[in-house]
């Protein structure tokens, strides 16, 4: 949980470093401009940036458990929340603050591995998504034990036409409700 100089410092390192990757996740869920998107784990703010330039008559939605995350993405984002194009949210990924489902596009990133039961996170992902809505969850790593772990997680929260993708220290699973 970054908090403070210091996780601000980290979040904009972080941003640098992960660019590439994080583009190749946004590139997998096959964004469309009336999207409601979710990203769950948005730190800094910048993937919400790279949706939102393709979700451009739709909803752009953050929930991050840090506080610090929110107001340097709050900062970083002051246009888009001020347009009503996205909105961000403090909470944790194991319960959603939303009440029904919401979104076309669900997404996170380096968030699956700190999940202490990651089925029922992905559960809840599902949970918020409309149907045949599509969920992508993306973290570090190469080996094909958490890759295999992953997929079969997802396929135990009931996500539909589960698929695991890979790319350079990155794995990724999606799927549909």
């Amino acid at each position: 949980m970054p908090r403070g100089p210091i996780g601000r410092i980290v979040a904009r390192m972080m941003e640098k470093s992960n660019r590439d990757r994080n583009s190749f996740v946004i590139s997998l869920l096959n964004l469309q401009p009336a999207d409601y998107v979710l990203e769950v784990g948005y730190a800094c703010g910048m993937d919400m940036i790279r949706v939102s330039r393709e979700v451009t008559s739709g909803l752009v939605m953050g929930v991050d458990h840090s506080e610090s995350m929110f107001n340097l993405a709050s900062k970083r984002n002051k246009k888009l929340l001020e347009s009503g194009r996205m909105q961000l949210h403090v909470g944790p990924a194991t319960k959603l603050p939303f009440a029904y489902p919401y979104f076309d596009k669900v997404f996170s990133i380096d968030v699956a591995q700190y999940a202490k039961d990651p089925v029922k996170d992905f559960r809840e992902l599902k949970r918020v998504l409309r149907e045949g809505g599509m969920a992508v969850v993306a973290m570090e790593g190469q080996d094909e034990q958490t890759a295999e772990r992953l997929r079969a997680d997802f396929e135990k929260a009931d996500f539909k036409n589960v698929k695991l993708d890979q790319s350079a220290h990155l794995i990724c699973v999606s799927g549909r409700k």
